[in-house]
């Protein structure tokens, strides 16, 4: 223990050499749980290891890189991640990231950047990811910089980002689930004219990387928790069509019946599939990115007009095909729900939300949790001996800044 209280004492020595081998040296204890734990031990606010690596993440490139991944780990334990959430030096440093996130993704062609984004702006990101998975840390974020008259700047930001370069920074998507669990955050997508940000995001729902699908089905679930932007996000956006797309599989629909009913943009994306050469459909592989869509089309069934829509688009002939193939028994319930909505009757014409057959409130989605553990260093650890060796010079320097104040 006094070797670890004494390894975290040096995250705040005043030479940056001794700062960074001391970061260093916590990131490799973070890669375990064990050593999380052992970190969390240490006891006074000069060895509170949260607060000092807090701090670091406004340092020097070199030293906020490796103390911000540190806390990326650390973020997934319960009690670090309620910890930081009220560090406010913690947290001036993350928003001032996304600042800096504007210009490295200026280049973006909707997809990547001219120039990668640099490393510590991405372990920053997944940092808020892991501190968004409250509703305190969502809240922080979307509160901001300047405080609840200018709620949401700072998310719009981060969302202006991510839709320029989502491959760059894939768990951004992770954060914007989070946020758009709260009703504040869901305004900040369904607010706008055009639903500009909400059809972006449409389009990342057949991206190749598995985090870009999951943070961009998961946030468009969450804002159809708004019945009343229903009718928007059926009719001015390839909402419906692209997830329904994405439970078809390789056997494409067999039955012409059922395939004429279809929207003409499924039977083009069908009929396409069938030429020579061209790839097959392939269902979403992801468990929970399917349920996010089917929990999803149960939601616009809680209106007749969303019941409707389905229906006219033969969501049916979609899920009857995918439903025998759902091996997750949880998703597999959420189908049945959605067949008996479909096929249910309507038994009040004059009842707008009577949903037949579950309640949409049962769907109500749980904190989003996507921890973003940081890759330990590849490079030789630096033990606590060779940093212990400019203990010396270090006190002497401490010493030297005391006279100074």
């Amino acid at each position: 223990m006094d070797q670890v209280e004494e390894l975290v004492g040096f995250l705040r020595a005043p030479r940056p050499d001794v700062r960074k081998q001391a970061a260093e040296t916590v990131l490799q204890l973070t890669g375990t749980d064990a050593g999380v734990v052992l970190l969390l031990s240490t006891h006074g606010d000069d060895k509170d290891v949260l607060t000092l690596l807090a701090r670091l993440v406004g340092d020097q490139e070199q030293i906020a890189s490796p103390a911000a991944a540190a806390l990326v780990n650390m973020s997934t334990n319960d009690r670090a991640n309620a910890a930081l959430v009220e560090k406010k030096a913690l947290w001036s440093s993350l928003l001032e990231t996304l600042k800096g996130l504007q210009d490295a993704t200026a280049s973006g062609d909707g997809m990547k950047t001219e120039k990668p984004v640099p490393a510590q702006l991405k372990t920053c990101v997944k940092l808020l990811s892991n501190l968004t998975t409250s509703v305190a840390g969502a809240n922080r974020l979307i509160e901001g910089r300047l405080g609840r008259d200018y709620a949401g700047l700072d998310v719009k930001l981060l969302l202006r980002a991510f839709l320029r370069a989502p491959a760059e920074i894939p768990e951004a998507g992770l954060v914007l689930t989070n946020v758009s669990r709260l009703d504040e955050g869901r305004d900040i997508f369904l607010a706008e004219d055009g639903l500009a940000s909400v059809k972006r995001l449409i389009k990342l729902v057949t991206a190749h990387n598995p985090v870009l699908r999951r943070g961009a089905v998961l946030t468009l679930r969450n804002c159809c928790f708004d019945q009343a932007r229903h009718g928007a996000l059926l009719t001015t956006t390839a909402l419906v069509d692209t997830f329904l797309l994405r439970l078809i599989g390789p056997e494409g629909i067999e039955s012409p019946e059922d395939f004429a009913d279809l929207s003409t943009a499924l039977q083009d994306a069908l009929n396409a599939a069938r030429e020579p050469g061209a790839q097959p459909l392939r269902r979403e592989p992801e468990g929970d990115v399917r349920r996010g869509i089917v929990e999803t089309l149960v939601m616009f069934c809680s209106t007749r007009q969303g019941r409707v829509f389905l229906r006219d688009h033969n969501a049916y002939g979609v899920v009857k095909v995918y439903h025998p193939t759902e091996s997750n028994e949880d998703t597999s319930e959420v189908v049945f729900k959605l067949v008996d909505m479909l096929l249910g009757d309507e038994e009040d014409e004059d009842d707008d939300n009577e949903v037949t057959g579950a309640s949409v409130t049962e769907l109500e989605p749980e904190p989003v949790s996507e921890p973003a553990v940081e890759v330990i260093s590849s490079s030789d650890p630096k033990e606590m001996e060779e940093i212990a060796q400019a203990k010396g010079d270090t006190e002497e320097d401490e010493s030297i800044l005391l006279e100074v104040d």
